[in-house]
Protein backbone atom coordinates (compact mmCIF):
# COMPACT_ATOMS: atom_id res chain seq x y z
CA UNK A 1 0.00 0.00 0.00
CA UNK A 2 1.31 3.53 -0.64
CA UNK A 3 0.04 6.35 1.09
CA UNK A 4 0.97 10.33 0.35
CA UNK A 5 0.12 12.96 2.68
CA UNK A 6 0.72 16.75 2.74
CA UNK A 7 2.84 18.22 5.79
CA UNK A 8 0.29 18.19 9.28
CA UNK A 9 -2.42 16.34 7.40
CA UNK A 10 -2.92 12.35 7.07
CA UNK A 11 -4.11 10.59 4.12
CA UNK A 12 -7.73 8.61 3.70
CA UNK A 13 -7.47 5.27 5.01
CA UNK A 14 -6.68 2.28 2.34
CA UNK A 15 -8.59 -1.61 2.27
CA UNK A 16 -7.13 -5.16 1.35
CA UNK A 17 -8.70 -8.53 1.73
CA UNK A 18 -7.73 -11.41 3.48
CA UNK A 19 -9.09 -14.32 1.85
CA UNK A 20 -9.26 -18.51 1.75
CA UNK A 21 -8.27 -19.43 -1.97
CA UNK A 22 -9.37 -22.50 -1.64
CA UNK A 23 -12.68 -22.01 0.42
CA UNK A 24 -11.86 -25.48 2.54
CA UNK A 25 -12.42 -24.65 6.23
CA UNK A 26 -12.53 -21.76 8.20
CA UNK A 27 -9.85 -19.56 7.63
CA UNK A 28 -9.17 -17.52 10.96
CA UNK A 29 -6.13 -15.15 11.11
CA UNK A 30 -4.59 -12.07 13.35
CA UNK A 31 -2.96 -8.54 11.72
CA UNK A 32 -0.21 -6.33 12.94
CA UNK A 33 1.75 -3.50 12.70
CA UNK A 34 5.28 -3.32 12.31
CA UNK A 35 6.89 0.15 12.02
CA UNK A 36 10.47 0.43 10.34
CA UNK A 37 10.68 3.85 10.01
CA UNK A 38 8.94 7.11 11.79
CA UNK A 39 7.27 5.92 15.22
CA UNK A 40 3.51 4.74 15.63
CA UNK A 41 1.98 5.87 12.63
CA UNK A 42 0.45 2.79 11.29
CA UNK A 43 -2.95 1.08 12.47
CA UNK A 44 -4.77 -2.00 11.01
CA UNK A 45 -8.70 -2.64 11.99
CA UNK A 46 -9.74 -5.14 12.59
CA UNK A 47 -6.87 -7.47 14.17
CA UNK A 48 -8.65 -10.80 14.01
CA UNK A 49 -11.27 -12.18 12.00
CA UNK A 50 -12.17 -14.74 9.74
CA UNK A 51 -11.94 -15.35 5.86
CA UNK A 52 -13.46 -13.16 3.72
CA UNK A 53 -12.71 -10.36 5.65
CA UNK A 54 -12.03 -6.83 4.94
CA UNK A 55 -9.11 -4.90 6.79
CA UNK A 56 -9.47 -1.25 6.94
CA UNK A 57 -5.75 0.35 6.85
CA UNK A 58 -5.26 4.20 8.24
CA UNK A 59 -1.98 5.85 8.69
CA UNK A 60 -1.68 9.02 11.29
CA UNK A 61 0.87 11.26 9.67
CA UNK A 62 -0.71 14.97 11.06
CA UNK A 63 2.79 14.78 13.25
CA UNK A 64 5.33 13.14 11.23
CA UNK A 65 8.09 15.58 9.71
CA UNK A 66 8.46 15.37 5.44
CA UNK A 67 10.22 12.27 4.90
CA UNK A 68 9.68 8.70 3.48
CA UNK A 69 7.85 6.11 6.22
CA UNK A 70 8.40 1.94 5.83
CA UNK A 71 6.01 -0.30 7.85
CA UNK A 72 4.24 -3.69 7.19
CA UNK A 73 0.93 -5.49 7.93
CA UNK A 74 1.93 -9.09 8.69
CA UNK A 75 -1.67 -11.35 8.51
CA UNK A 76 -0.84 -14.56 10.11
CA UNK A 77 -3.34 -17.67 9.87
CA UNK A 78 -3.81 -19.62 12.94
CA UNK A 79 -2.68 -22.78 13.47
CA UNK A 80 -6.17 -24.18 13.73
CA UNK A 81 -6.36 -22.86 9.58
CA UNK A 82 -3.47 -25.43 8.39
CA UNK A 83 -2.65 -22.80 5.99
CA UNK A 84 0.61 -23.48 3.82
CA UNK A 85 0.89 -19.60 2.68
CA UNK A 86 1.36 -18.13 6.43
CA UNK A 87 2.42 -15.16 6.93
CA UNK A 88 1.67 -13.23 4.37
CA UNK A 89 3.41 -9.27 4.39
CA UNK A 90 2.07 -6.23 2.94
CA UNK A 91 4.67 -3.50 2.00
CA UNK A 92 3.41 0.22 3.77
CA UNK A 93 5.23 3.04 2.46
CA UNK A 94 4.12 6.58 3.45
CA UNK A 95 4.98 9.77 1.70
CA UNK A 96 4.96 12.80 3.65
CA UNK A 97 5.17 15.78 1.35
CA UNK A 98 5.60 14.72 -1.30
CA UNK A 99 3.93 16.12 -4.85
CA UNK A 100 0.32 15.35 -5.54
CA UNK A 101 -1.82 15.57 -8.58
CA UNK A 102 -5.40 16.28 -7.72
CA UNK A 103 -7.74 13.61 -8.77
CA UNK A 104 -9.12 14.89 -12.51
CA UNK A 105 -5.83 17.46 -11.67
CA UNK A 106 -4.54 17.56 -15.28
CA UNK A 107 -6.55 19.77 -18.13
CA UNK A 108 -6.56 21.57 -20.78
CA UNK A 109 -4.43 24.68 -20.18
CA UNK A 110 -7.09 27.31 -22.34
CA UNK A 111 -10.25 26.30 -20.51
CA UNK A 112 -9.16 24.28 -17.03
CA UNK A 113 -12.43 21.89 -18.07
CA UNK A 114 -11.49 18.25 -16.76
CA UNK A 115 -13.86 17.48 -20.13
CA UNK A 116 -11.56 19.34 -22.72
CA UNK A 117 -9.32 17.51 -24.71
CA UNK A 118 -5.33 18.21 -23.70
CA UNK A 119 -4.29 17.50 -27.64
CA UNK A 120 -0.68 16.38 -28.27
CA UNK A 121 1.25 19.61 -28.29
CA UNK A 122 -1.38 21.89 -26.63
CA UNK A 123 -0.81 23.77 -23.15
CA UNK A 124 -2.09 21.60 -20.45
CA UNK A 125 -2.13 22.45 -16.86
CA UNK A 126 -1.41 20.12 -13.76
CA UNK A 127 -3.16 20.93 -9.85
CA UNK A 128 -2.12 19.79 -7.35
CA UNK A 129 -0.25 20.12 -3.92
CA UNK A 130 3.45 20.19 -3.24
CA UNK A 131 4.33 20.57 -6.72
CA UNK A 132 7.07 23.00 -6.73
CA UNK A 133 8.76 25.24 -3.62
CA UNK A 134 7.39 28.08 -4.60
CA UNK A 135 6.27 30.31 -8.20
CA UNK A 136 8.20 31.27 -11.43
CA UNK A 137 7.59 31.43 -14.75
CA UNK A 138 10.01 30.80 -17.75
CA UNK A 139 11.82 33.26 -18.79
CA UNK A 140 13.97 31.45 -21.65
CA UNK A 141 13.22 30.19 -25.13
CA UNK A 142 13.05 27.11 -25.59
CA UNK A 143 11.36 26.34 -22.48
CA UNK A 144 12.91 24.75 -19.64
CA UNK A 145 12.61 21.34 -18.66
CA UNK A 146 13.07 22.01 -15.39
CA UNK A 147 11.98 24.80 -13.70
CA UNK A 148 12.41 25.74 -9.82
CA UNK A 149 13.77 22.31 -9.31
CA UNK A 150 10.58 20.88 -10.43
CA UNK A 151 10.19 19.04 -13.50
CA UNK A 152 7.08 16.80 -14.89
CA UNK A 153 7.20 13.94 -17.19
CA UNK A 154 5.11 12.48 -19.88
CA UNK A 155 5.79 8.90 -21.71
CA UNK A 156 8.71 9.10 -19.46
CA UNK A 157 10.49 12.26 -20.24
CA UNK A 158 10.62 15.57 -19.07
CA UNK A 159 8.43 18.07 -21.31
CA UNK A 160 8.78 22.02 -21.19
CA UNK A 161 7.15 24.23 -18.83
CA UNK A 162 6.06 27.51 -18.97
CA UNK A 163 5.10 28.12 -14.99
CA UNK A 164 5.57 26.26 -11.53
CA UNK A 165 3.71 26.65 -8.45
CA UNK A 166 3.19 24.87 -5.08
CA UNK A 167 -0.64 24.28 -6.58
CA UNK A 168 -0.27 24.38 -10.37
CA UNK A 169 2.23 23.62 -13.18
CA UNK A 170 1.77 24.52 -16.94
CA UNK A 171 3.82 22.38 -19.31
CA UNK A 172 3.32 21.32 -22.89
CA UNK A 173 1.97 18.45 -24.20
CA UNK A 174 4.38 16.04 -26.30
CA UNK A 175 3.29 15.89 -29.72
CA UNK A 176 3.96 11.64 -29.23
CA UNK A 177 0.99 11.96 -26.52
CA UNK A 178 -1.56 10.24 -28.83
CA UNK A 179 -4.29 7.91 -27.72
CA UNK A 180 -6.94 8.24 -24.73
CA UNK A 181 -4.30 8.18 -21.84
CA UNK A 182 -0.47 8.83 -21.18
CA UNK A 183 1.65 8.96 -18.06
CA UNK A 184 2.36 11.83 -16.39
CA UNK A 185 4.58 11.91 -13.52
Amino acid sequence: LQFSAAPKTSPATQTFQVLNSTGAGALGWTAATSMISGGNWLSVSPTTGVAPSTLTVSVSSASLPQGLYQGTIIVQALASANATNSPQTLPVFLLVGAPSISPNGIVNGASFSTNAVVSPGSIASLFGVNLAPGSLSATTLPLPTTLFGTQVWVLGNPVPLFFVSPGQINFQMPDEATGTAVPVV
